[in-house]
């Protein structure tokens, strides 16, 4: 997964080729600028997306932030840092009828993905982006591709909040946007190379990486496949197989339930806590980090530590297999099954019991977006 997100970073220096032509989608849209619509004026009815009048010619001029650039529309020369404050000129809301089987594609340069579910077969996109950009949403072999781009596709900033589906399978796509996703009962994938990337009560399996973000997930159920080389990878309340991964960042894994774990960090620590289930397999290894392990109170485990430079310590009273020397040996507690491999090259081991491991906290997440507007049902 580590070398994907190492391949999204060098994509991310060539621009897209122009989307295909499309045909047009039957929705409910508004535009208007400033101001947020009403629910009336956003699903007034609309034969489809009418072509925005072009800007006077003005002088080209540069504006110069910390961070990745690119020439836009009218040669200015944008350098746009992660989370850097954008003036956006027009607000839009567009209400798309969308078939049982539709998948979502969202492409968001910069700004923020933000996805809700909700219990219709419609998907609602609120968008606040430049008025020299536009929202493209396309259905193409049963993908709804939605991205904001400029007049001759290049890259574009956007604050992007839906509301789909509850089933609908979601990719998410990004460079410079955190993404926010709550409530989807199917797949999820979402990668950002700068932003944070976080998922709330899923049900379905997801994948999740980011270069310089966090990477969180919140009471799911399904597989997880999460990875960030930089930032923390942080899993709470995850019921089903975990694969955690980073190169820099820590890993954190607190009451999870799973019969399957491999977590690894090359200059991170890793902490677990949660149930051992019988048979389960358990892999936790670090470079250089530290491992933390809480064990609950009459865990069956047998337990392989190996370290080379590193150290062991253990908070209840084991006792290590006479075939076990120097820095690699077995111990088992209780009447063993599950199987835990603890691997640090220079870190510390620990064994404590599960009152004794406290997480370090994760930062805040974001509060999320007002409720959409109701609806009479027609």
């Amino acid at each position: 997964m580590l070398s994907t997100l190492l391949a999204l970073t060098l994509a991310t220096t060539a621009p897209d080729a122009p989307p295909a032509p499309a045909a047009p989608l039957a929705c409910v849209s508004a535009i208007a600028p400033a101001a947020p619509l009403s629910p009336e004026a956003a699903l007034a009815p609309a034969a489809g997306f009418a072509p925005m009048a072009p800007p006077a010619p003005r002088a080209s001029r540069v504006i110069v932030v910390d961070g990745p650039s690119w020439v836009d529309d009218d040669g200015d020369v944008i350098v746009l840092p992660a989370n850097a404050p954008v003036v956006h000129e027009v607000h839009s809301e567009t209400l798309l009828v969308v078939p049982r089987s539709t998948e979502l594609e969202i492409n968001n340069f910069a700004g923020r993905i933000e996805v809700r579910a909700w219990d219709r077969n419609e998907v609602r996109i609120v968008a606040d982006h430049r008025r020299r950009d536009h929202l493209e949403p396309r259905l193409e072999n049963g993908t709804l591709n939605v991205s904001v781009v400029g007049r001759h596709a290049g890259p574009a900033s956007a604050d992007l909040v839906l509301w789909v589906p509850e089933w609908m399978p979601l990719h998410l796509n990004s460079v410079e946007s955190a993404i926010d996703v709550q409530g989807v009962k199917a797949a999820i994938e979402a990668g950002s190379v700068r932003g944070d990337v976080v998922v709330r009560r899923s049900r379905g399996p997801l994948e999740l990486s980011s270069v310089l973000g966090g990477v969180r997930v919140l009471d799911a159920r399904g597989r997880v496949r999460a990875a960030s080389i930089n930032n923390l990878v942080q899993l709470e309340r995850v019921i089903g197989k975990i694969d955690a991964e980073s190169v820099n960042g820590d890993i954190q894994m607190m009451q999870v339930e799973s019969p399957d774990v491999d977590a690894s960090s090359v200059n991170g620590g890793v902490e677990f806590l949660g149930p051992f289930q019988p048979r389960g397999r358990y892999r936790l290894a670090s470079h250089n980090g530290n491992l933390r392990v809480g064990v609950p109170v009459g865990s069956d485990v047998d337990v392989s530590v190996a370290t080379f430079n590193g150290s062991f310590e253990s908070g209840i009273p084991v006792q290590i297999a006479p075939h076990g020397h120097g820095k690699r040996f077995t111990f088992t507690l209780g009447g063993g099954g599950a199987s835990l491999q603890l691997q640090s090259f220079q870190g510390l081991i620990q064994l404590l019991r599960s009152n004794g491991l406290a997480m370090v906290p994760a930062p805040p997440a974001p509060p999320a977006p007002p409720a959409p507007p109701q609806e009479e049902d027609k």
